[in-house]
């Protein structure tokens, strides 16, 4: 088996979403305990942003933004950001899905409609421009839910999850293993949706790579693009010969190194590829060698009644 196991939980849904008012208290507390060391502007779980917020809006309707790459691939996540790999499966943060302080998968996944809304532009408006699609599995690596918080865990701070059915715009970007060499010096690219600037459209950011580790089949970006809630789960991407490919997975990073200057991204390898490519290619009377498989028979038994197969 893997080293990093995935948990397979097959999700029924019901109507929820966190109202705005519930969203605007959280972002006004959050930087009401706000602090800015050395220029660098760090609030725990919500702002890392590096010196000056290098932050810039996305392509509109008018620039056929959604038909564009790379944002045609990007959209929200019930309030993280996701990447398409194909026409069914989505990037995203782990810490998006599944909540480790409480051993579950977060509230929106779990007990509600979590939704994928595809190159999401409010100029688009009613269909922003592709509609949305519903979230049925998520796949999260075992230790991901297991292991204590620290720059091991969130190196497996990735995952992907299934929609109802095919998105209407075919759009992706492939997944890079790039060693650390080749990334020093080379300029990293990002876009997301974060909760505060004004509008739920998607910014882009570019930055480099300033440390950072690989081992055991996982690793560790450590970068200075400014992140905010809500980019959780972004693509971490580079452009080579004109291809862009995913390197890393934004997850954030506690307020003591963002201080210094770094931000943390969930590194692809040569591994976490294989793993994918194991979702992407699902075959249950195989998957027994390499995950760890729970269904769902109900939105309030799914995590009880969990059935674990290696």
């Amino acid at each position: 088996m893997r080293l990093s196991a995935l948990l397979l939980l097959t999700l029924t849904a019901c109507e929820h979403e966190p109202s705005e008012v519930e969203t605007e208290l959280a972002l006004e507390h959050a930087h009401s305990e706000a602090r800015t060391r050395g220029g660098n502007t760090c609030i725990a779980d919500t702002a890392m942003i590096i010196g000056s917020d290098d932050r810039t809006p996305g392509l509109t309707a008018a620039q056929n933004g959604a038909a564009r790459l790379p944002q045609a691939a990007v959209g929200t996540l019930d309030g993280c950001t996701g990447t398409l790999l194909d026409d069914r499966h989505v990037l995203t943060a782990a810490h998006c899905l599944w909540d480790y302080r409480k051993d579950e998968a977060r509230t929106g996944f779990s007990r509600s409609r979590a939704v994928f809304r595809q190159a999401y532009n409010t100029t688009y408006s009613p269909d922003w421009p592709y509609g949305e699609r519903v979230v049925t599995d998520l796949y999260v690596p075992i230790l991901y839910t297991t292991l204590g918080n620290g720059e091991l865990k969130r190196s497996f701070d990735w995952a992907v999850v299934r929609l109802n059915r095919p998105v209407s715009f075919e759009a992706s970007l492939p997944l890079e293993a790039v060693s650390n060499d080749l990334l020093d010096g080379t300029r990293l690219y990002s876009l997301g949706y974060p909760q505060d600037l004004g509008s739920p459209d998607v910014w882009t950011v570019s930055g480099v790579r300033n440390g950072g580790w690989e081992a055991w089949g996982t690793g560790l970006i450590k970068h200075d693009l400014d992140t905010y809630n809500g980019q959780s789960g972004s693509p971490i991407y580079r452009v080579r010969n004109r291809q862009r490919s995913i390197v890393g997975v934004m997850v954030g990073s506690p307020v003591d190194d963002c201080e210094k200057g770094h931000v943390w991204a969930a590194k692809i390898t040569d591994e976490v590829i294989a793993q994918i490519d194991d979702i992407l290619a699902f075959d249950e009377d195989a998957a027994h060698d390499h995950f760890a498989i729970g269904r769902c028979e109900s939105s309030d038994k799914c995590f009880q009644e969990m059935v674990i197969s290696f």
